[in-house]
Parts: structure tokens; C-alpha cells; sequence
């Protein structure tokens, strides 16, 4: 089946790309250091494409300002596919194909001239790839996204179940919800509230790695006594710092949490992405903040304050606290510096004044902020009884919603009539659709009034490469491998007994053709239809049949029709299909492709 809309142009493109339009775009230096860059004899700047949408952009723009760009809009302006390989300078590439600095992917680029239309193709695409994926038989999440670097507005990814993915995907059992640990939340409980009378620090004299644990000693007044019972809580603090080195942010989060009473015998964890949210441009991979960033530090002064802005030229400490901390902690803690526990590996920082910033809330929503990674058992959000479940995973396909992401910075537009602008005002922003000045008196493709909009647009990519190495991980077993039918090399081997290769290309022709059977078998059926479509290859070489039959296993063809015994005794083929549960049969030959398609349609 076809996963692309009709009137698709299918093109290839390069793997060069110059810095001047990731410049443009943005993503030049949010990208880092997984790009790979070089420069030519000519000292101009080139990188290896990661992908492909500045490139992609920058050209579609050139065709419709064309004169040969044609004079009548099509509902969809513009759709191109492309398989292309693409690099980038991944840290730790393992696993084979699932991680490689090199990799193949098959993508999809749509251009619209209205939010509205390029949402209809957005999901138009996206429901081509849930149904090429249910193609493969194996079961898959469909999740919602973060964007990334790439990013948009909207985006789902597409997941194979794997205890060796890297991505966990959360869903809840009793409801739709499911999604990336980027985008997942759990239920928040607001019931949670502190009474406290008093707290306290009790200070660490060591740090472990980059996390300090401290107990806050929180007095709870209970009903009917009068004297108060101490209540510890202790608080996990993840540090870490931005990639400027002058920020340093400290996450304060329950080392472990409280329910029905109990206190769980796992650790929580903190949620880098949450932490993200709220500093973008954190590094969570540096292993000891504190002295680096003490290192790079920059002191205030009062002359300086006025001639820049604090934020961007001199260090600060960003500090974060989950909801779940009382609030007398959050608002206290930071009141004297001196009172900060890693004062005492810093003790001559905090007699400066350092700008330190507060957050207690979600800087969108404005919501209680949670910090904590979702474990399995947690609330659903959406649901009442629900539950959610952490499954590792693999990322195999990824649909974005871009809108004008690229084609703004890049100046990418096209002139269409009043009609289409004015339902293009109706969803988007008035700004958008505002014709340029130099475009303000163009005419119109149809000849009335018109003005220039910014191409919308969808990206959609498919991994060809990681979705080898996935699917033969989830599949194989100690026999081999164990293809599914849509990406099998053959669908079914014939694999003879030696002295029957004649009678092995009678029942392979039988197969491939259906000539002898077409008619007279399976008229007019739907399995007959499908066996005269059966992808078959004899196995002709001079094994034995264990060989043979031991090697069908490891390339992991689908079916295997089997000519022994049962056919030297009564012209019987022996079908058998390891994944189906090790099913094995025997089979009359006019039978044949009715079964064995029959067997292919469950793979």
C-alpha cells in the first residue's frame, strides 16, 4: 500500500547544506555539536544534512515564485517525497542500525497555503502511517510529541514496543492517552497540603556526584496533640547548569514519595525535560556543574546592571521546587544565601550578590509544576480509574505540524487570490497574510485581488534504516530471523529434498504463477487473487534439507514450503510458519497458494 497522497513529486536531496540557510533559520548553533560542519578550498561553510527542511523550503519557495509554477491552486500547493541519507555526529552510536552517525530515512514535505488545509494534510499523513504500520503486524504506540529542534506546533511519533529502545512512551490502560516522557504527564494531586510549623537544613558535609540529599525538618500539628510530631521530608537536588556556564539551576524534588502513608523503596527521579520547560538551554549532560560553573563565574556589579541584561552576561542560580515541597521551603530557602546547602563548597561565592530566580509554577500554564519522572502506576491525567504504564521503546516515524517555522525566517510565500486569503485570515494570524510591500501589488492567479501568504508546512519521515534493525530485534529468536510479510526479502522459500528439485519448480511455478490453478481453484476469489501475487525463491542448492531448512530459519522467510517424505509418499508439501507458533502442516499441492496466502494475510 501507498503511505503518500496522490500528485506527490518524487525527488533527492543533497546531502550538502551551506550554514547560511541553517543560519537563517535558526538552528545553526541550537543544533550543536551534532552536526557535522567543514568548510571547501574556498573556506565557505558546509555541513552534513541532519535533515532536510531549510533545503526543501528554500527550493519549493523557488518554484512557485517560477513562472512555469502553475496559474491554478491546487488544494494542496505543493508535496514532495524523498529517501535520503543523513548524518549526525551522535555522541554514542550502538545498537547497529538503531543509532548510527549514518542513517537512511524516506520523507514526506507538504506545503499548504492555509493553516486549515496543511492540518487536513497533516492528518491525512498521518493516517497513511498508522496504516502502513499496521501492515507489519507487530503491535505499535502512536504518541503524542514534542517537537524538538525541528519544531512546530504539533507532532505524534510512531513506536515499536523494545526493552532496548531508548524513548520511553507512557499510555494509560484504560483510556487513548499516550506519549512521549518529553510531553507525558500524570494527575496532579492537588489534595497534597503542607501545615507546617518549622524547618530546618540538615546539611551534608559531602556531595555525591552532583546530587545533595537533605532532610527539611517540617513540625505537622495534629488534631488532638500538643505537642507537635516532627515529619522529615527529604529532598533530592539535581543540579546543573546552561550551556553559557553562568547559570546554575538546582531542581529540589522528593527523594521519594509518600503514598497511602508508605514511603516507596524506589527513588524518585527527576525529569529532565520538565526541568527544560523552564531553562531551555540547560545542559544535563555536564558532570560537575558547581566547579565549572564557578569556573566561568561573573560578578554583577551596580554599574554594570544598567548596560546589559543580567540574564544573558553575568552567573545566576535558577531554582526550581516541585509542587509536592511545602511551600515555606520554596519561599524561604533562598532568602539568605548563606542558608543554601552547598554554601560550604562555595563559601566565598555566596557573600556576593548573585541574582537568583524562584519557580514554583509551570511557566505556561501557570499549573502546579511537576519535576518528578513518571513511574508505572501513576494517575492518569485524563481519565478518572486510569493508570499508566513506562514502556521502552524505538522511534520509527515521526509526523510534524511546522506551520510557517521555515518559511518565515527563509521568506518562503506564495501570491494566491482573495478567496484563499481571506480563509487563510480566518485561522491564522491577520499578520501572516498581510501582502508585503514588495509583493503588495502582485497579481492575482486567478485575476482578482490578491496578496501573499506564507507557505505552511508539514514534515514526515520514516526511518528505513533503525526500522531493519527494529523489527529484526522485536522478531528474531534462537532460530534467526522472522520477517513480516510487507518487508520480507520473499514471502515463502521452497525448499526441497534432494532428487526433488524437478518437482520442486513445478510447485514454485504453482506459486508464483498460479497458472495451472488460477481457474479451476480459486476462481474469482480474494485468495486467489493474493496467490497469484505470492513473492516466492527456490532454494536449488546442493544441501542437505537440514541444512537448507536451518538457513530458511536464520534469514527468517515468513513461510517455508518443505518437499519430503510427505511428498515422496503422497504429493503432500509440508508449509510451515514460525511465526504463527511454529505451525506446520501438510498440503495437497492444489491447496497450496489458497494456504499459504491465507497464512501471509495473519503476517
Amino acid at each position: 500500500m501507498s503511505l503518500i497522497p496522490q500528485g506527490a513529486s518524487k525527488l533527492s536531496l543533497s546531502s550538502i547544506s551551506s550554514d547560511e540557510l541553517w543560519q537563517k533559520s535558526g538552528r545553526l548553533e541550537t543544533s550543536g555539536s551534532e552536526l557535522f560542519r567543514f568548510q571547501d578550498r574556498k573556506e565557505s561553510h558546509y555541513l552534513l544534512s541532519p535533515t532536510h527542511e531549510e533545503e526543501i523550503t528554500s527550493l519549493v519557495d523557488s518554484i512557485t515564485k517560477s513562472f512555469s509554477f502553475p496559474d491554478v491552486l491546487q488544494p494542496q500547493l505543493l508535496i514532495c517525497r524523498c529517501e535520503a541519507r543523513k548524518y549526525r555526529d551522535e555522541r554514542r552510536p550502538r545498537q547497529g542500525l538503531l543509532r548510527a552517525r549514518e542513517f537512511v530515512m524516506k520523507d514526506l514535505y507538504t506545503f499548504d497555503y492555509t493553516p486549515s488545509l496543511a492540518l487536513e494534510t497533516y492528518d491525512t499523513v498521518r493516517k497513511g502511517y498508522a496504516d502502513f504500520f499496521d501492515e507489519f503486524k507487530i503491535p505499535y504506540l502512536v504518541a503524542e510529541a514534542d517537537s524538538g529542534n525541528i519544531g512546530g506546533t504539533l507532532s505524534h511519533e510512531f513506536h515499536f514496543p523494545n526493552p532496548r529502545g531508548e524513548d520511553h512512551v507512557i499510555s494509560c490502560g484504560s483510556c487513548d492517552y499516550v506519549a512521549n516522557e518529553e510531553l507525558a504527564e500524570s494527575r496532579i494531586h492537588t489534595q497534597i497540603k503542607h501545615k507546617p510549623v518549622s524547618w530546618k537544613f540538615q546539611h551534608s558535609s559531602t556531595i555525591i556526584n552532583s546530587d545533595l540529599e537533605m532532610s527539611i525538618e517540617v513540625r505537622t500539628q495534629h488534631t488532638l496533640e500538643s505537642e507537635p510530631d516532627p515529619f522529615h521530608i527529604e529532598v533530592a537536588t539535581w543540579t546543573g547548569i546552561t550551556q553559557d556556564k553562568l547559570s546554575l539551576v538546582n531542581a529540589f524534588y522528593p527523594y521519594s514519595s509518600l503514598r497511602y502513608g508508605r514511603r516507596p523503596t524506589k527513588p524518585n527521579e527527576v525529569n529532565i525535560h520538565a526541568i527544560k520547560c523552564i531553562v531551555p538551554d540547560v545542559d544535563a549532560g555536564i558532570e560537575n556543574p558547581i566547579s565549572l560553573w564557578r569556573t566561568n563565574f561573573k560578578q554583577l556589579t551596580k554599574d554594570d546592571d544598567v548596560l546589559a541584561p543580567v540574564d544573558k552576561r553575568y552567573s545566576k542560580i535558577v531554582n526550581i521546587f516541585d509542587y509536592r515541597l511545602p511551600s515555606v521551603f520554596a519561599g524561604s530557602t533562598f532568602a539568605n544565601h548563606a542558608d543554601f546547602p552547598l554554601s560550604a563548597h562555595l563559601p566565598s561565592f555566596f557573600d556576593k550578590h548573585i541574582p537568583t530566580t524562584s519557580v514554583t509554577q509551570h511557566p505556561t500554564t501557570a499549573g502546579p509544576l511537576d519535576l518528578l519522572r513518571i513511574k508505572n502506576g501513576d494517575p492518569c491525567p485524563r481519565c478518572p480509574n486510569g493508570v499508566l504504564k513506562v514502556q521502552k521503546a524505538v522511534e520509527l516515524g515521526h509526523t510534524f505540524f511546522l506551520g510557517s517555522r521555515y518559511s518565515k525566517p527563509l521568506g518562503a510565500s506564495v501570491t494566491v487570490p482573495a478567496e484563499c486569503l481571506l480563509e487563510s485570515e480566518k485561522v491564522n494570524d491577520p499578520m501572516d497574510t498581510k501582502p508585503t510591500d514588495k509583493t503588495r501589488d502582485a497579481p492575482s492567479r486567478q485575476g482578482s485581488p490578491g496578496g501573499e501568504v506564507e507557505l505552511q508546512m508539514g514534515c514526515h519521515g520514516i526511518g528505513v534504516s533503525r526500522m531493519i534493525g527494529a523489527v529484526a530485534d522485536s522478531l528474531s529468536d534462537e532460530k534467526g530471523l522472522n520477517w513480516p510479510r510487507v518487508i520480507a526479502p520473499f514471502e515463502v522459500v521452497v525448499v526441497p529434498k534432494k532428487g526433488l528439485e524437478k518437482d520442486a519448480e513445478d510447485v514454485y511455478d504453482a506459486l508464483t504463477t498460479n497458472s495451472k490453478l488460477k481457474e479451476s481453484v480459486l476462481p474469482s476469489s480474494e485468495l486467489g487473487r493474493q496467490a497469484a501475487h505470492i513473492d516466492a525463491i527456490l532454494d536449488d542448492r546442493q544441501r542437505d534439507l537440514v541444512w537448507k531448512l536451518r538457513d530458511a530459519d536464520l534469514i527468517g522467510f515468513p513461510v517455508i514450503v518443505v518437499l519430503g517424505r510427505a511428498w515422496q509418499s503422497d504429493k503432500r508439501c509440508e508449509v510451515q510458519c514460525r511465526r504463527l507458533g511454529g505451525l506446520k502442516t501438510e498440503v495437497p499441492v492444489d491447496e497450496l497458494p489458497a494456504v499459504v496466502s491465507s497464512l501471509l494475510t495473519q503476517m
